[in-house]
């Protein structure tokens, strides 16, 4: 009887349909193992984005600037703004969310922020001539330094747009936005104080600034404020910003007030995610001392005095992933800070 060799056309078929089977049960386990190694990285990056996001934003509000006198916020006489603020109302910003927390018709959960801040990354310079931001031309002339940390190049703004000005003796302190910023070099040479001709030796570069009175957070210019700022007094760029969960994308976004720029901080789209939240909450200060709440309170919109005493805030964000067949679908976040230069200045209506 002849030997056979090969496989039957039943066994060929069995075989190959035992093979499929495995295959696709090797296919299935490596593609569970992508998407999950795919989900676990997403969630990661989602996470060192977000952690770097409240990091800047904590180091840029310990540079918040403590204004004197305060500014108007909303409303002219609504003297109630030193430097920070965050509002729960949806006309506030165009660009900005707001939505209120379903639990708690009183407390907004997409938080709108506005805040100004010393800018670090450029060096101060002195006022050259005494000068009154109610002098009918608003020039403000001040020191030039070179090098790549100076406030302004000649005929280039190099992003300052509002400066903030403290007197010799750090009591006076007001904030003004830039129209213009001309620098005067040594050819031809200018006296600052007379805007003369000057004699030899020449004098160095100094800047010739125009300014005028900042918005607020309505859009209406300030009412300008009797000040009077003598030679030496300091000058400091500064930023006014407001950040917000953006009305039509799922972003948080950063709005810069003096030219209207937005920065995107954080997009969610990339991980697959939702911002169900970005929330600032407040403690306050009694008699010189923090106030150690169980909760933080939302800023308070009605009453100036409570404004005044801010000590330490929290910054919250909230992420929703998509696409989770069961458990873990929330990612919060939170960062503490204290407001460095409110931390340093109690006034007397903080007491109880």
């Amino acid at each position: 009887m002849p030997n056979k060799k090969g496989f039957t056309l039943l066994e060929a078929v069995i075989g190959s349909a035992l093979f499929i089977i495995v295959m696709f049960a090797v296919m299935d386990l490596v593609i569970i193992s992508v998407r999950d190694t795919t989900t676990l990285l997403s969630t990661q990056g989602a996470k060192e984005e977000v952690e770097l996001v409240l990091t800047e934003l904590r180091r840029d509000l310990f540079n918040t600037a403590l204004l004197s006198p305060e500014e108007s916020l909303i409303t002219s006489g609504d003297n109630g703004y030193k430097g920070i603020a965050s509002f729960d109302n949806a006309s506030y910003h165009s660009l900005c969310k707001y939505e209120e927390d379903p639990n708690n018709s009183a407390r907004d959960l997409k938080s709108i922020l506005r805040f100004t801040y010393i800018w670090r990354k450029k060096h101060p310079e002195e006022v050259l001539k005494a000068w009154n931001i109610t002098d009918s031309v608003n020039d403000l002339r001040i020191s030039y330094s070179p090098g790549i940390h100076h406030m302004f190049k000649p005929g280039n703004y190099d992003g300052i747009k509002e400066l903030l000005v403290i007197d010799i003796d750090g009591l006076v302190r007001g904030r003004f936005k830039i129209s213009s910023a001309p620098v005067h070099m040594n050819s031809p040479s200018i006296d600052p104080y007379t805007l003369l001709p000057g004699t030899t030796p020449p004098y160095p570069p100094w800047t010739q600034l125009q300014v005028e009175m900042p918005k607020m957070a309505s859009g209406s210019a300030q009412t300008p404020v009797d000040q009077n700022f003598i030679s030496n007094s300091i000058v400091y760029p500064l930023k006014t910003v407001t950040v917000c969960v953006s009305a039509t994308e799922n972003k948080i976004i950063q709005i810069d007030e003096a030219d209207g720029s937005v920065l995107t901080l954080f997009d969610g789209e990339p991980f697959q995610m939702d911002i169900d939240r970005f929330e600032v909450s407040y403690l306050n200060s009694v008699k010189t001392a923090r106030v150690d709440s169980v909760d933080f309170f939302k800023f308070p919109a009605s009453d100036p005095t409570k404004r005044r005493c801010i000590n330490m805030y929290r910054l919250a964000v909230d992420l929703k992933k998509r696409k989770v067949a069961s458990g873990g679908k929330d990612m919060k976040f939170r960062k503490m800070g204290i407001l460095n230069s409110f931390n340093l200045h109690r006034p007397a209506n903080c007491e109880p």
